[in-house]
């Protein structure tokens, strides 16, 4: 999948920092430029093209509401989708930038979670984009994690995941709901399903990368002396969502 090109415009320096620092950590997303004012901020939309700008109100030469107005009038990123990172927060000006076609209006100082949800949410342009994300996500952590590819196992996690991330509840009824969901897609049994995930995270504490394992399971291992099906799953959950453990 396609990275989603970013750009943040705040003329807080060190803000910027920390809010590159924060979307550079997501794997479906780059950062392509940084501006300081509204002027500049223009120019790298219309040079850049990125698919979402990060913009405060309060900006020098042009304010954010002046860069919006521009850029609607232009017509040149239709496809844009803008989120307001404001400490101003008074209704005419929210209404504005909504009016002027802004996805989000949040309010600083902002919480990295939150920020991240709300580009999740609204930074794409449908849903099919938000699962592909995700999906991009899994797939990188089982490879840095060491999962093998070529175990049945490893394709029952994957669908584990998808299952749960749609209802978490199935987490806490592993045995009597998920594995006999996920053995009906493959036509086989629960039991099966169920050997065949622990072969797989035995596999990966076995031959996996350990700084990582140590990292995703080791307070669990620490806690129990082992590891469960569960656990395991619920953790990889944890790193794609980005939460705390």
């Amino acid at each position: 999948m396609k990275k989603k090109r970013v750009v943040i415009a705040d003329d807080n320096k060190e803000l910027c920092a920390l809010v590159a620092k924060t979307i550079g950590s997501m794997d479906c997303f780059e950062i392509v430029g940084i501006a300081f004012d509204g002027a500049d901020t223009l120019e790298q939309v219309n040079r850049l093209k990125p698919d979402i700008l990060i913009l405060d109100i309060i900006m020098p030469v042009l304010d954010g509401l002046a860069v919006m107005e521009a850029l609607k009038k232009g017509g040149k990123v239709p496809d844009l989708r803008i989120i307001i990172l404001s400490a101003t927060g008074q209704d005419d000006i929210t209404f504005k930038a909504m009016n002027l076609g802004a996805a989000y209006y949040m309010m600083k100082p902002f919480d990295e979670k939150v920020l991240k949800d709300r580009i999740m949410q609204f930074g794409f342009t449908s849903e099919k984009q938000v699962k592909d994300c995700k999906t991009k996500a899994v797939n990188d952590l089982f490879r840095a994690i060491g999962i093998p590819p070529h175990t049945k196992g490893h394709q029952y996690i994957k669908h584990a995941i998808a299952l749960i991330d749609n209802d978490m509840s199935l987490l806490n009824k592993i045995t009597t709901s998920l594995y006999p969901k996920i053995a009906r897609q493959y036509e086989t049994t629960a039991s099966r399903v169920e050997r065949a995930i622990r072969n797989t995270i035995l596999l990966t504490l076995e031959r996996g990368d350990l700084s990582m394992i140590e990292d995703l399971f080791g307070s669990y291992m620490k806690q129990q002396g082992k590891l469960t099906n569960s656990e395991f799953i619920g953790a990889i959950l944890c790193v794609v969502n980005d939460i705390k453990r």
